[in-house]
């Protein structure tokens, strides 16, 4: 699923930009107590592709992921390497840019995307807090966007009373809503 109108052409998917997204190189995390748990790690993410990170559990994918938003899990910290998001490197930027950075241009959609969902919210609340058109209509695109169709019914739900697949839609739905209008 990918939020380029275009990416679905008939003639095959869109070439990919030149400017990658996001570049991790070179990344190293440990844990304070000395254990490492990414080493040299590297990934290139370009705008308009979508990319699968696959992996046993416990061999950094959250870590990696973590860092291209500067939010390394407590208890750890980055020994070496750069994490390029957008043209900027997030351990670089000051507090305040960083959260604007995050606020503004990034989404994580972690592995239980349902503890990210107010609790007391309704879907329809959930899309509308995060987006520039909080019109019905921009609402409904969101939800077809990310192939959660809704009845009429969907959007005045809870999180609660969603399946963890349309929890997970949501929440990815939440996320492309973060888009700026152009």
């Amino acid at each position: 699923m990918s939020h380029t109108p275009d990416r679905y052409r008939e003639d095959g998917p869109p070439a990919p930009a030149a400017t990658p997204a996001a570049r991790i190189t070179d990344l190293t995390v440990t844990a304070h107590d000395g254990r490492i748990l990414l080493q040299d790690a590297r990934l290139t993410l370009r705008p308009g592709r979508l990319t699968a990170l696959t992996g046993p559990s416990g061999s950094g994918k959250t870590t990696l992921l973590r860092a291209l938003t500067g939010l390394l899990p407590p208890g750890t910290e980055r020994t070496s390497g750069h994490v390029e998001v957008l043209g900027h490197d997030v351990f670089t930027l000051s507090e305040r840019d960083l959260r604007t950075l995050r606020r503004e241009r990034l989404a994580f959609v972690g592995q239980d995307p349902g503890s990210g969902l107010n609790p007391r919210m309704r879907v329809r609340s959930l899309l509308r807090e995060l987006s520039d058109d909080r019109t019905p209509e921009a609402v409904r695109a969101l939800l077809e966007e990310v192939r959660l169709p809704d009845d009429g019914t969907l959007v005045t739900r809870r999180p609660a009373a969603l399946s963890g697949g349309q929890q997970r839609r949501v929440a990815l739905a939440r996320a492309l809503a973060r888009r700026r209008l152009v």
